[in-house]
């Protein structure tokens, strides 16, 4: 059985995460309000079957977050190019 250690730190917009088995992408970070609580998170479903589906997670509480390390997702984030298109 493989054991992965969760993330120490919260993901910064931009990033690559997999939280609820789906990649995603952070398009912000909402800080807490009081020391000891979660960072929110404002997520867009990075995955083809539900591309610009979005979700808000409050981050410490996601029991199977990792974040992603792959080149050029700060790229793609900075373009756009994970939101779906307007009508």
């Amino acid at each position: 059985m493989t054991t992965r250690t969760l993330p120490d730190h919260p993901p910064d917009p931009g990033d690559l995460v997999e939280v609820r088995s789906r990649r995603w992408l952070v398009e912000e970070r909402i800080e807490p309000a009081a020391s000891g609580q979660s960072c929110l998170l404002r997520l867009s479903c990075a995955d083809d079957d539900a591309r610009g589906q979005t979700l808000d997670v409050y981050w410490d509480y996601e029991i199977d977050r990792r974040i992603l390390e792959e080149e050029g997702w700060k790229d793609l984030a900075a373009q756009d190019l994970l939101r779906p298109a307007s009508p």
